[in-house]
């Protein structure tokens, strides 16, 4: 068996060249490139900025009366968020359309759901760099995953925080899925301004405190729009906070779980550093898995219009500016082009998966086990 390090030219090479087979396709069948979804890319968007909008419509007009009303509102509101995420996210990449002015435009969709676009740009990109590479929050390290550090004070996301010591860590596998229900909450009100001072940049920010201002503005007007203007619209007065709350708090119940059964599960591999020997497609697909649904509708609808590309982390992970529209094929090709020289390909089904990352956290929030940290107390 071949290790890495000889894998290393040959991944790159057949990557490569299934890339360029993969992109002449596109061509005949008449998309510009990998990142020009056609007309269905814009039906998708529409739709989203519909299913967002359309239930705080409903709410400022009065039609909301009722509290059950109001929460099915934030139930469908933030359904629509999640696919907003979904927006904001491939323009990130540059590959919601192969317009480049375009792409920066829709970035800042994620302003609309209280997420500022170049924090969170800042952070989702040294991600894919180094996806499930961990080093301890705290550490200043631009070669590690922000992710598997993120929530450090509540969860574990990495085998290798074997620092972290609360007495309720043997049970983050029971309170994680409720635990992110308040995670955009945080994000919103505290974790945003955290980040900027992290993700800070000089020479493109300007200072600091222009920085900070320019996130805590973004944030009042968020604020405004969503939770105060209800308040003088023909809404009950206590309707708006609500339907936010739910929506945002639907949002993070339903994302984070999807995000983190992805790389945090009993296949994806985790480092504590990038390995210099590996090639990066059979980096990013040791790391990743791809979860399907078994109905080929829902595993479209799944995976191209509400999860966008996040139910195909491996494609996605290898090929970030893919537009959405062709992911599934492109997984797909990858697997046939990576499991003859023997990189792993991860596919498993969506409850496989979610049962896969419930284990991995039970069995994470166990190192060191519970008895190590009450002697060492």
């Amino acid at each position: 068996m071949t290790s890495a390090l000889e894998r290393k030219p040959l991944v790159s090479k057949a990557v490569n060249v299934a890339w360029r087979e993969f992109n002449a396709e596109l061509k005949s069948r008449g998309y510009k490139n990998g990142m020009d979804g056609g007309v269905l890319i814009w039906v998708i968007v529409i739709f989203t900025y519909l299913s967002y909008f359309a239930p705080f419509v409903l709410l400022l007009s009065g039609a909301l009366t009722e509290v059950w009303h109001v929460l099915l509102a934030g139930v469908a509101q933030g359904c629509g968020w999640i696919m907003m995420a979904g927006v904001g996210h491939d323009a990130n990449h540059g590959g919601l359309t192969h317009h480049k002015k375009l792409n920066e435009v829709f970035k800042r969709t994620l302003d609309l759901i209280g997420l500022e676009f170049k924090n969170w740009g800042r952070h989702h990109d040294q991600h894919h760099l180094y996806a499930n590479v961990y080093s301890p929050r705290g550490v200043d390290s631009k070669q590690s995953d922000p992710d598997s550090s993120t929530g450090e004070k509540f969860l574990a996301f990495s085998q290798f925080a074997t620092h972290l010591k609360t007495w309720f860590r043997p049970y983050q596998h029971l309170f994680a899925n409720f635990l992110y229900i308040i995670t955009f909450h945080y994000w919103f009100v505290y974790g945003e301004f955290q980040r900027t001072k992290r993700y800070f940049n000089p020479e493109k920010d300007g200072t600091l405190q222009h920085r900070m201002r320019e996130v805590l503005i973004k944030k009042i007007l968020y604020g405004v729009f969503f939770i105060v203007l209800p308040v003088f619209s023909a809404a009950p007065f206590w309707a708006g906070f609500l339907q936010w709350f739910v929506c945002v708090g639907f949002a993070g119940f339903v994302l984070m779980p999807f995000l983190q059964m992805a790389h945090i599960n009993e296949y994806a591999e985790q480092f504590q550093k990038r390995p210099d020997d590996m090639a990066r497609s059979e980096f990013q697909a040791r790391v990743s898995v791809n979860i399907h649904w078994k109905l080929p509708v829902i595993n479209w609808f799944m995976a191209v219009v509400f999860f966008s590309g996040l139910g195909r982390q491996g494609g996605h992970h290898d090929k970030q500016a893919l537009n959405r529209v062709h992911l599934i094929r492109w997984t797909e090709r990858l697997k046939q082009v990576l499991k003859p020289l023997g990189v792993p390909v991860y596919d498993y089904s969506f409850w496989h998966m979610f049962a896969s990352n419930h284990r991995k956290m039970r069995s994470m929030g166990r190192i060191p086990s519970y008895a190590e940290l009450v002697d060492e107390m």
